[in-house]
């Protein structure tokens, strides 16, 4: 994932042209490549949702209040606060402002920012010039949304006078006017959506697709971390039937290395498995819960299809 991470980290030091968006199916490590392009780029101001762990909960508005909370605009501990950049309110400003209200606040936010950076400019070129050492271009902010697919609301939310799409129309004017970067994580059919509601968003956007990696890449994976431990017809298995998932390639190697330092001893429970074996049954266990996946999509396909809405 390296290159990945590397092209994205170029994209956020790049001046933005419009929202990015980093998609691919389940496992292909979209939020991990998005998080450490993240860590590299330097951004001096991160705000960061993601919608898994933070979802939107009832009332009006549920997408932009869980920005507006995350974003520390009321929040004390957060990091637009801690930089001096938003204020924390009381509870009569809770009251007063809005999430239209925030959005305004937290764009002359990034153009405070922007005109910092620019009046920074100025020096760096003397300093460079003084120094002969070339101008270090400075980060812009980043606004990151994780885990859009997590949440039905933002398909169904997206059109021009929506929670998501209000949201949609600001990533698009803060883009465009140079003041930061806005980052999408979700997954193909999501963006799809999105973008077929939204044209501007669809040709304005920046799109990264993450792939799973070649079937040798992952069996190379599997045999370096077995290290000796795993037979050949094993590893082929396991790369096989997982493929490129990297969420199930990180459990079979800490399923190796904690069952490689039990040393197999004797004991109670799994403890006491080869790492040979307590694979064997991590794959059988796998297997059989896609199956059981399986059979419940293909229950729900024939469910929709009975539909008379679906004939």
């Amino acid at each position: 994932r390296r290159g990945a991470v590397r092209r994205l980290r170029d994209m956020l030091a790049s001046p933005p042209k419009g929202p990015i968006v980093v998609t691919g199916a389940e496992g292909t490590g979209t939020s991990s490549v998005a998080k450490s392009a993240l860590a590299k780029s330097g951004a001096p101001l991160l705000l960061r949702l993601n919608l898994m762990e933070n979802p939107p909960s009832g009332g009006k508005r549920p997408f932009l209040r869980a920005l507006m909370s995350s974003s520390g605009y009321f929040t004390r501990q957060r990091e637009a606060v801690d930089l001096g950049m938003l204020k924390e309110g009381d509870s009569e400003m809770g009251v007063q402002h809005d999430v239209n209200d925030f959005l305004l606040r937290l764009t002359e936010v990034f153009k405070a920012e922007k005109e910092a950076k620019d009046g920074s400019i100025v020096w760096d070129e003397l300093e460079s010039w003084w120094t002969d050492r070339p101008v270090k271009e400075r980060p812009l902010p980043v606004v990151f949304i994780d885990e859009v697919h997590t949440h039905a609301f933002s398909l169904k939310q997206n059109e021009a006078g929506s929670d998501f799409g209000t949201f949609l129309r600001w990533a698009l004017h803060v883009t465009s006017g140079g003041l930061a970067h806005v980052m999408l994580v979700a997954r193909p059919e999501q963006i799809v959506s999105i973008e077929e509601s939204n044209s501007e968003f669809h040709a304005l956007r920046q799109r990264m697709v993450i792939n799973y990696p070649p079937m040798d890449q992952v069996r190379k994976f599997i045999a370096a971390e077995a290290k000796g431990d795993l037979t050949e017809d094993l590893v082929n298995e396991i790369s096989s039937n997982v493929g490129g998932q990297l969420k199930n390639l990180r459990l079979f190697a800490h399923t190796i290395q904690s069952h490689r330092s039990s040393g197999g001893a004797v004991g109670q429970g799994t403890e006491s498995l080869t790492p040979q074996q307590a694979c064997q049954m991590l794959l059988q266990d796998l297997v059989a819960d896609s199956n059981e996946l399986v059979l419940r999509t293909w229950d729900r396909l024939v469910r929709d299809g009975d539909d008379a809405t679906n004939r």
